[in-house]
């Protein structure tokens, strides 16, 4: 999912087109960003693990300077976003939120929703120690290898990074060894042994790390599918057809299935 204000941003109005909304209609910026609330939410619940057994997916783009000030990020970002996340998690999911870019300004917010219902994704840009002293007691954290050392540093020096990280960020729980935000397609083999197996070595909290899979599980008795939007109801296609001979059920249940899947397309294009 996108935060409803990267919905414009990035596809429905442009970089250029919203910071001049933001000055010339303002208020249409937070209605726009109220209205794709359900849409976003549907969107994502469509295509979430029905298990729940993995986060939903949310890239954070122009909240961090340089494209808002804190300010603008109160009144423009985080309001829609914060409602969108809170529904997700109602719905029993969590939330890995990519904090692109330096984040430090803003991430305070994710103390105002449910404790360990976020997985933070703090980017090179920003610091993961000052992020395991401020949000770290309250979310889990993932990232604190360098780009620059996976892609170019010894496998010895991502050793001690691993280390290093494990002893501070790791203390207490909540933190998952990544790179900021990734690891890089170009990371250098050893490199990445290294740090698989320095998480291995100094990532268990005193016992051994098991890499064994977890057993696949069934769906919950009360699941069910989600229920999205439809982008023409039966009840206005079944208004231009006239006389339907033979079972309208049916056919009624195969053109909302389409509709259904026509509306997700749709917002995939978006995206």
């Amino acid at each position: 999912m996108l935060a409803p204000f990267d919905y414009l941003a990035d596809g429905l109005r442009g970089l250029e087109g919203i910071m001049l909304d933001l000055r010339r209609q303002p208020d249409r910026v937070k209605e726009a960003c109220d209205a794709l609330i359900p849409e976003a939410v549907s969107y994502a619940l469509a295509l979430a693990d029905p298990l729940r057994r993995y986060p939903i997916f949310i890239p954070f783009h122009r909240g961090c300077r340089p494209f808002l000030s804190p300010a603008q990020f109160d009144e423009f970002y985080w309001p829609s976003l914060q409602q969108a996340m809170l529904l997700l998690i109602e719905a029993g999911y969590t939330i890995r939120a990519y904090l692109e870019g330096d984040w430090s300004r803003n991430w305070h917010h994710m103390r105002e929703l449910p404790a360990g219902t976020v997985l933070c994704d703090i980017d090179v840009q920003g610091d993961i120690f000052r992020a395991k002293e401020e949000i770290g007691d309250w979310q889990c954290l993932a990232g604190g290898v360098p780009d620059s050392l996976l892609i170019l540093g010894a496998p010895k020096k991502v050793r001690e990074r691993v280390k290093l990280l494990c002893e501070r960020v790791g203390e207490g729980g909540g933190f998952i060894v990544n790179g900021g935000c990734q690891i890089p397609y170009d990371t250098r083999p050893e490199n990445f042994r290294a740090l698989t197996e320095a998480v291995l070595e100094y990532g268990g909290y005193g016992q051994p790390l098991s890499l064994a899979p977890m057993p696949a599980a069934e769906p919950p008795a009360s699941w069910s599918p989600p229920r999205t939007p439809l982008i023409t109801t039966w009840a206005t296609k079944r208004k231009e057809l006239g006389d339907i001979p033979g079972d309208e059920a049916l056919i009624a249940e195969g053109w909302e299935s389409l509709e259904r899947a026509a509306h997700t397309w749709l917002w995939s294009w978006i995206w």
